[in-house]
């Protein structure tokens, strides 16, 4: 597991909710697992997944790493 400090968290947690299709639980999930991948993206959000378009996904991803 990565910890994370919670001035990042909350940095983190404020770009995700950007994105715009994600509730508070699955950024809270986000946070919480840090997916690297989409396999993992995917296990984490289970059947909302599907909302999410490629670039919503890889934009995601990409946040995550960012502060990871």
């Amino acid at each position: 597991f990565i910890e994370l400090d919670t001035e990042t968290v909350k940095k983190l947690g404020a770009e995700l909710f950007k994105i715009g299709k994600l509730r508070e639980r699955h950024i809270a999930t986000i946070i919480n697992f840090l997916p690297q991948d989409k396999d993992d993206l995917r296990a984490i959000l289970h059947k909302d997944f599907a909302v999410l378009t490629e670039d919503e996904a890889n934009l995601i991803l990409e946040t995550v790493k960012k502060f990871a």
